[in-house]
């Protein structure tokens, strides 16, 4: 166990709710029994914090819903009680305040912040591999938070003995309760792309198209089913044929070959010069970047990773995505840099 932090948190609270202002949050999402049981595990956590489900893991492939359904939690636990102290933060922020706050000397008040809340929601948690401060710093606000019986709730990629975390966390979080989120069957994508505000002139021809398209990432159906809606084609209207074409020459999923591009970009790079075998700091660093950001995103073998760029072993691409991450622990701005060229890799498609 950590010894507790000292301070207190200055943080103003309000009254409490009465659990009936307003619609439930959670009630937005279309059920279905690929989200039953982790909708049933959230509603449970927010009629009892720190009750059996805790701390309480959400995981699943990307674009299924993990951080939206984060989003509606922070709301259900200030519905619950408008003064409860919620605190939503990325594990990446996590770690990198963390990071900052030992440069900083500001060790304690980081701690106060992120340990003495009623509830914490943490998005993404596997970013935390390889990193093992960040990862200690998590156990110790965990064990903080169970001590004083306040909830957390995480969610990852996959189920927590499966992340590469440090064997405590690993621990701390199978200690809890996990749930999965699976994709959607069909009939619900499509009741999914009925819902929302002013959807209703969606064409079911278009529908089943999007559909269709997208069976395993939600989010990007979503994001062609509101690009579509913005744009208009000549003829005045979309049709299943013309929204098949659209797709078909639309930006595709990230991939080895998007990720190189925009590393290359970033860097103002010769085309190609990645996959070649130079050595020179300006092209290996960031060849370094792109392996970790394929090994990252793709979740590639790293053999894979490195026979795309310039025939490297494994263990080099092993040691370039290790290096980056240490690198990103003490560098604020390389950090940046980082999070830019994946959120460029991760746009996702270009309906306009």
């Amino acid at each position: 166990r950590c010894p507790p932090p000292g301070g207190r948190l200055d943080v103003r609270k309000g009254g409490r709710g009465d659990g009936r202002g307003g619609a439930d949050p959670l009630g937005v999402f279309v059920e279905s029994p690929a989200n039953r049981v982790a909708l049933s595990a959230c509603r449970a956590a927010v009629r009892e914090p720190g009750g059996p489900y805790n701390p309480l893991v959400i995981y699943s492939g990307r674009g299924l819903g993990k951080t939206h359904l984060l989003a509606a939690l922070h709301a259900a636990f200030r519905r619950r009680d408008s003064g409860a102290r919620v605190l939503s933060l990325t594990a990446q922020q996590f770690a990198s305040r963390f990071v900052d706050s030992i440069r900083r000397k500001w060790t304690s008040e980081f701690r106060e912040r992120h340990r003495e809340v009623d509830v914490l929601l943490l998005d993404d948690v596997q970013i935390l591999a390889k990193r093992p401060k960040s990862q200690q710093e998590l156990v110790c606000t965990l064990d903080a938070l169970l001590d004083r019986g306040h909830q957390a709730v995480l969610t990852a990629s996959g189920h927590p003995s499966r992340l590469g975390l440090d064997e405590r966390l690993a621990m701390r979080l199978v200690g809890g309760m996990s749930v999965r989120l699976d994709p959607p069957d069909r009939g619900s994508r499509l009741a999914i792309l009925r819902s929302g505000h002013e959807v209703r002139g969606l064409d079911p021809e278009v529908a089943a198209v999007l559909a269709d398209a997208f069976p395993q990432d939600v989010a990007r159906m979503l994001e062609a089913r509101d690009r579509l809606r913005s744009t208009t084609p000549g003829d005045g209207g979309w049709t299943p044929d013309a929204v098949r074409e659209r797709l078909r020459t639309s930006v595709e999923a990230p991939s080895l070959g998007s990720i190189e591009q925009a590393v290359t970009r970033h860097f103002r790079l010769p085309a190609g010069v990645l996959r070649a075998r130079g050595r020179r700091r300006s092209v290996t660093h960031p060849r370094q970047v792109a392996m970790y950001l394929a090994r990252e995103i793709l979740e590639l073998p790293l053999a894979e990773i490195g026979r795309y760029f310039g025939s490297k072993c494994h263990a080099t691409v092993a040691h370039a995505r290790d290096l980056v991450i240490e690198t990103q622990e003490r560098d604020m701005a390389f950090r940046s840099q980082i999070d830019a060229i994946r959120r460029e890799v991760e746009q996702g498609i270009e309906m306009g």
